[in-house]
């Protein structure tokens, strides 16, 4: 939506707005959606709030924004609120923004201060080790997970005779600890559970 830069002000609207409007971020982001190995992206969103200007003629709130400093060709008309969340951010994408007040006759004032911020790349996984060998006997291992700070994963057991024992979910790079108990059959076995959406294949020896 293109934004026009005239804003008249009218007679006796000299010093409508009393002390400049403060806009503040708080920072957002969805739960990524899980697609069989990988993860597709973040959905993200910003929510801004700003200071809510001190006149008493202020009728609402325009928030701008755009992806060059000081060139906003997009706004929300948000209404007499001092709070917004914008969603539908690309990744990787930097934004600027700035609000303004406005009156009922259309006059406004001029921008607040510029806040940026970059949305994050979509998530990337990775385990290691990706497999392991046991001993009939069992015992206890551990998984690396290594991804973006903020992007969220689970770990879950495939079998009965592995269990997870720590680091069941987590954001950002983290360690899964499980535990394999004793194989009693005389035939190995083998287990692919899953951690960060990636396959952990686990071989157990056979028993005595």
């Amino acid at each position: 939506m293109s934004v026009s830069r005239s804003r008249s002000i009218e007679p006796g609207f000299t010093r409508p707005f009393k002390g400049p409007i403060l806009l503040f971020l708080l920072l957002f982001l969805s739960v990524p959606v899980l697609l069989s190995t990988s993860i597709n992206a973040h959905a993200a969103q910003v929510t801004l709030i700003w200071d809510a200007s001190t006149s008493s003629n202020v009728a609402g709130y325009k928030l701008y924004y755009g992806t060059v400093s000081g060139s906003y060709p997009y706004y929300v008309n948000v209404g007499n609120t001092t709070s917004y969340v914008l969603s539908g951010l690309s990744t990787g994408a930097t934004y600027y923004f700035q609000a303004t007040a406005s009156t009922k006759a259309g006059s406004q004032s001029g921008y607040s201060n510029e806040l940026s911020y970059t949305v994050p790349s979509a998530c990337t996984y990775s385990i290691s080790p990706a497999n392991h060998v046991f001993v009939a006997g069992g015992g206890t291992g551990k998984v690396s997970v290594t991804t973006q700070s903020g992007c969220a994963w689970t770990a879950s057991s495939a079998a009965s005779w592995m269990s997870i024992t720590s680091g069941g979910s987590g954001t950002g790079s983290g360690t899964v600890a499980y535990s394999v108990a004793a194989n009693a059959a005389r035939s190995s076995r083998t287990v692919a559970s899953t951690v960060a959406g990636l396959l952990f294949t686990l071989t157990q020896a056979a028993g005595p």
